[in-house]
């Protein structure tokens, strides 16, 4: 099940900056995909986060029964946690990889090789 988030995280730009991927797991889980756009502040992100709120509508909003809505609802908030804390992950990831190279080329520059 988490191979769909890992496939799809990989493929997006990394954030700005380097955020705690537990920060973002928390506020996924507490306050579902506004949280997210709030967090993330990225239109790419933000548009995700609308759709994984949309999808936990629509997979709820044909459901008669009140507790299966909130289950629905309770289920898109946790996607909306794994979904944080798979993108935070890859992105600081995505942003240690360009570190690496920039301090490389830097080193070659200050120190050329003989």
């Amino acid at each position: 099940m988490i191979q769909p988030f890992e496939a799809l995280v990989a493929r997006m730009p990394p954030l700005k900056q380097r955020r705690n991927p537990t920060t973002a797991a928390v506020v996924g889980v507490l306050f579902g995909p506004i949280g997210l756009i709030i967090y993330f502040r990225t239109f790419v992100d933000s548009l995700t986060a609308i759709l994984i709120g949309c999808l936990a509508f629509a997979l709820t909003s044909r459901i008669d029964d009140l507790d299966a809505y909130i289950a629905g609802v309770v289920a898109g908030w946790a996607v909306s946690g794994l979904w944080a804390y798979f993108r935070v992950v890859e992105s600081n990831r995505q942003l240690d990889v360009r570190l690496a190279r920039g301090v490389r080329g830097l080193l070659r520059r200050m120190f050329p090789p003989r």
